[in-house]
């Protein structure tokens, strides 16, 4: 809750904040994300490799504490979209050697987004959560 502590507990140099950093992109802006992790990772060229694995491009894909492959190009699909993100240096480059070989149709990216009835949210919290999210 606190936003100095938040600074504490993000290395900025994992998988895990990679993974965690891209799929909260799309939905924040970059000086919101930047304000939770202390630094823009996909302002940083070193983080490129990080990010490219994580999308199935660039030799194994992290086993632990990240998402799959297809969450992951998905989340740099609608940066690709997104005015704010897209001329980040990573963004741009993961465009160009992720996506242009595996483009993400528009029915993946919903497949992406949709809710799945595949969880282990408590029943008590599935209805509130839904009617949250609107779906």
């Amino acid at each position: 809750l606190d936003p100095q502590e938040r600074l504490r507990s993000w290395c900025g140099d994992c998988d895990k904040c990679r993974f965690v950093f891209l799929i909260l992109a799309p939905f924040l802006s970059p000086a919101e994300l930047t304000g939770i992790f202390g630094r823009d990772l996909l302002a940083d060229p070193s983080q490129y490799d990080g990010f490219a694995r994580l999308a199935g491009a660039a030799g194994a894909k992290p086993f632990e504490c990240v998402g799959e492959v297809g969450e992951c190009r998905a989340a740099i699909e609608l940066l690709r979209r997104d005015s704010a993100w897209r001329e980040h240096p990573n963004v741009r480059r993961l465009v160009d050697e992720v996506l242009t070989d595996r483009p993400v149709s528009d029915s993946e990216l919903s497949a992406q987004l949709a809710l799945s009835d595949d969880h282990d949210v408590p029943d008590a919290l599935v209805g509130p959560l839904r009617e949250v999210l609107g779906a």
